[in-house]
């Protein structure tokens, strides 16, 4: 279908709204960029804070191994990270037909305002995903004390060396109604700009979070079954006959991914992705039976007035 071309607004102040002569701080933060959906009228529109954090600022720790930690993203990577975000929804939209819309409200933090911790995971001797304690203040910031307004905040922050966590991570816990997926971004292996793939399989798994795990599970929704009649497994797509490879920015894996997401996962098993366009269509994933029946998950909280796209 064809698209409109994305855009992004830089948002520079929000006026103050109150009576003559009142003091009433401003509820609403200012973004660096808001990124709304171009989808004309998606059957779902996922809200999305994005923080960039420029630098890491980690304490001496001589029980973990290492002195202080601190690194910075140079600024030409900061613009293939803001301009993979203004590009999101126009890559997903490919690969779900436009059934999924995407609006994304980006942060981008300057070195005063670090990530300064993380969570360290002992067996493997490095730090892994990030704390809600770690971003409160900048939830507050984004967010305040506000339901509803966000489905998902998704972390980019600079981190090489030994300590560093795997490079991303999805379906982190953070607030009632939001998930948390992150990607850190190596200086000794560069950041392309490309990896559409893996900031969305991330996200993905925060809807495995909010929809097929705690937040839904008492109430029956639940993960479709594979073949072998275990829960549908987002790591998994070898197991309806899509392609896995390391590389998993290839064209069969954005099917994949967008499958899942629509509830269109396809029989491949018998005629490999060669055979995409014809193999039968087995309508597992999220889709109208999930996702799109139940909608966000922020819309079943009671809601604060406002946010960057209402």
């Amino acid at each position: 279908m064809a698209l409109r071309r994305t855009w992004w607004i830089v948002l520079l102040a929000w006026p103050l709204l109150a009576a003559p002569g009142a003091v009433v701080p401003d509820p609403r933060p200012a973004y660096t960029y808001l990124v709304p959906s171009q989808l004309p009228g998606p059957p779902i529109t996922l809200h999305w804070l994005v923080l960039v954090y420029t630098r890491l600022d980690l304490p001496a720790s001589p029980a973990r191994g290492h002195q202080r930690l601190i690194e910075d993203l140079e600024p030409e990577v900061v613009e293939r990270v803001v301009n993979l975000v203004r590009t999101f929804e126009a890559h997903t939209a490919r690969y779900t037909g436009g059934e999924v819309g995407y609006s994304l409200a980006v942060v981008v933090l300057p070195p005063e305002r670090p990530l300064t911790g993380l969570r360290w995971v002992p067996s493997s001797r490095r730090y892994g995903a990030f704390r809600v304690g770690d971003i409160e203040r900048e939830l507050e910031a984004s967010a305040g004390r506000r339901t509803g307004w966000f489905d998902n905040v998704h972390l980019f922050f600079p981190f090489s060396g030994p300590f560093r966590p795997n490079a991303a991570w999805g379906g982190i816990v953070t607030r009632d109604d939001m998930s948390g997926s992150q990607q850190s971004i190596s200086q000794e292996r560069g950041f392309s700009g490309d990896n559409y793939s893996t900031v969305w399989h991330e996200g993905i798994h925060g809807l495995e979070l909010q929809l097929w795990r705690e937040l839904r599970a008492e109430r029956g929704c639940r993960p479709d079954l594979d073949f072998d009649g275990l829960p549908l497994e987002l790591h998994g797509p070898d197991a309806f006959g899509y392609a896995r490879t390391v590389q998993q920015h290839s064209e069969n894996y954005q099917q994949w991914l967008g499958d899942v997401l629509t509830g269109q996962i396809r029989d491949l098993r018998a005629v490999g992705p060669a055979g995409y366009a014809t193999a039968p269509v087995l309508e597992r994933g999220f889709g109208r039976s999930g996702m799109y029946f139940h909608g966000p998950v922020r819309r079943e909280y009671p809601t604060a007035p406002g946010g960057p796209f209402e």
